[in-house]
């Protein structure tokens, strides 16, 4: 890519300018003609406006010298302040910026440049855009707008609303906040087989501003020294504060050892407790783990009673159930017995007998009078006395000796006695107290 345009709008003594830009070029002229106020434009597009990097050149009536510095400023060439006299402008907004094109056609066109604003109660310029246009060669009439009374600088918004409609946002990029970025940006896109890092784009402005700003009558040491060697000087306080700091650090590591051999010792002696009560923790566990196993073999003997026990139990269960069986067997026979008896006393009139007989007894008790039932002696005396006192019947003999409840041609063999206790005590012997029964 080469330099193929230089526009200016508003640049110190150039309100507005073209400079159209083919082949190798010079600049010659004579004193105070502009020579350096061209180079110093180049400078500050380059370096993005940035004091860090540009050197603007000496005036006519500067020393000249490297280490002189230059009484030119960018916000005196933004004003069109010339020497000591009054500055052209009050106030400026200031376009500048450089076009590139490809000889071989390959790529395509580039401009990068500058918005500046200055005001004469400032004392420094405010860079308004750092912008890369992508394939577009800017002139001053993109810059420009036409008003009653001739051409003004258009504003800055308004341009850059303009060219992102005309381009893109990929086709123009600006970097306001950095001037560094605005540098890196456009060598990707100028040099892009160069590294496009912070260290290479410092060092490639370096080169620049050196070129620009060459002076004559250097020796060779000075040369090598300024445009050759990079430029570190040493700060002598800053030398003191690391020495100091390199100091503090070598007492502190000092220190930090000698804790670490205390801590070492330390470690030591935890390693050696620890030893201990894991040995104390094995031996514990050893005798938990016997004592376990001594449980687990009771656990298992008992386990095998227990087993034995339920097995007797089953067979005495099961021996239960036979006898329980076996009773309800007996039951059942002796229910069967109990039926067969029933039936056959119900036909030999043994149970009509009985009721006869209670019968009487009743009627004995009933005529006796006596509310109360009457013990044995009475209720014997009452039955004889109605048996032999009752009237008799035409045709029947005297009254018999036995009981009425005797059997009819049975012999008495038997006795009663009645002891002298007033509860007394019945006792028959013989056929008839059995018969009694």
């Amino acid at each position: 890519m080469k330099l193929s345009h230089i526009a200016m709008v508003g640049w110190h003594m150039f309100d507005i300018e073209d400079i159209a830009v083919e082949g190798d070029i010079g600049i010659l002229g004579e004193n105070r003609s502009g020579k350096s106020t061209i180079l110093d434009l180049l400078q500050v597009i380059l370096t993005g406006a940035s004091s860090t990097f540009y050197r603007l050149n000496s005036t006519a009536g500067d020393n000249g010298g490297l280490k002189s510095k230059s009484r030119r400023t960018v916000h005196g060439y933004c004003l069109g302040v010339l020497g000591e006299g009054d500055p052209k402008r009050d106030s400026s907004l200031t376009y500048v910026s450089m076009s590139f094109r490809d000889p071989a056609g390959v790529r395509p066109p580039l401009t990068i440049g500058l918005a500046l604003q200055a005001s004469r109660n400032e004392t420094v310029e405010i860079p308004l855009g750092r912008f890369v246009a992508v394939g577009e060669v800017l002139t001053t009439d993109d810059y420009l707008e036409k008003r009653d009374v001739g051409l003004y600088p258009i504003a800055w918004d308004d341009f850059r609303v303009a060219m992102t409609a005309r381009l893109g946002a990929d086709g123009f990029i600006n970097h306001r906040e950095r001037a560094i970025d605005f540098v890196r940006e456009y060598m990707r896109r100028l040099v892009p087989s160069m590294p496009a890092g912070e260290k290479h784009a410092a060092a490639m402005l370096k080169a620049i501003v050196n070129a620009m700003t060459l002076p004559t009558g250097l020796s060779a040491t000075e040369f090598v020294r300024n445009f050759i060697i990079a430029d570190h000087p040493i700060r002598i306080a800053e030398l003191r504060n690391s020495i100091e700091t390199y100091r503090s650090v070598d007492r502190a590591i000092a220190e930090m050892k000698q804790r670490l051999a205390e801590l070492k010792v330390i470690a030591e002696h935890i390693d050696a407790f620890r030893q201990a009560s894991d040995q104390e923790a094995l031996e514990t566990w050893t005798q938990k783990r016997a004592r376990w196993l001594s449980s687990l073999s009771r656990h298992r003997e008992i386990k095998r009673t227990i087993v034995a026990t339920e097995a007797r139990l089953k067979v005495r269960d099961e021996d239960v159930e036979d006898v329980r069986q076996r009773i309800e067997e007996i039951e059942f026979v002796i229910s069967n017995t109990q039926a067969l008896l029933a039936a056959k006393r119900a036909g030999s009139g043994l149970d009509a007998k009985e009721k006869r007989a209670q019968s009487r007894t009743a009627g004995c008790r009933n005529r006796s009078g006596d509310p109360e039932t009457p013990g044995p002696r009475q209720t014997l005396r009452a039955h004889r006395h109605h048996c032999r006192h009752r009237p008799r019947r035409s045709g029947e003999g005297p009254a018999p000796r036995n009981c009425c409840h005797e059997a009819p041609g049975s012999r008495r063999t038997g006795r009663t006695d009645f002891g002298r206790s007033g509860a007394g005590r019945f006792r028959s012997t013989g056929a008839a107290a059995r018969g009694g029964a």
